[in-house]
């Protein structure tokens, strides 16, 4: 599984390059903002193996961010363990939001 989550990731990161995007962001929300949504939305899932119904991933020119709550830091942890995305675990002391870290990068 971390095999095809990095071949993935390094295929978007590839368009990303191409397209000359410095970033790209995939919710886990669908068109109306829900939570839990259906398989044909699960893009954030797809892209990073990370199963938690709340995260928000961001994929840059040679890195990865995942960002979730509380409720999914260890499962977190045990679903992105090997395919070098990096956690960001939202509320935590010095752990920036993604507007924020957006900013401050770009």
């Amino acid at each position: 599984m971390m095999n095809r989550i990095a071949k993935r990731i390094g295929q978007l990161q590839k368009m990303i390059r191409e397209r000359r995007i410095d970033a790209y962001l995939v919710p886990t929300s669908d068109y109306h903002e829900s939570e839990y949504v259906g398989a044909h939305f699960a893009c954030r899932e797809y892209i990073t193996g990370f199963t938690g119904s709340s995260g928000t991933a961001l994929i840059e020119k040679n890195k990865a961010k995942l960002w979730t709550d509380g409720r999914y830091f260890i499962q977190a942890e045990r679903e992105l363990e090997g395919t070098g995305i990096e956690l960001f675990r939202m509320q935590e002391e010095g752990v920036p939001e993604i507007p924020d870290f957006l900013y401050e990068k770009m």
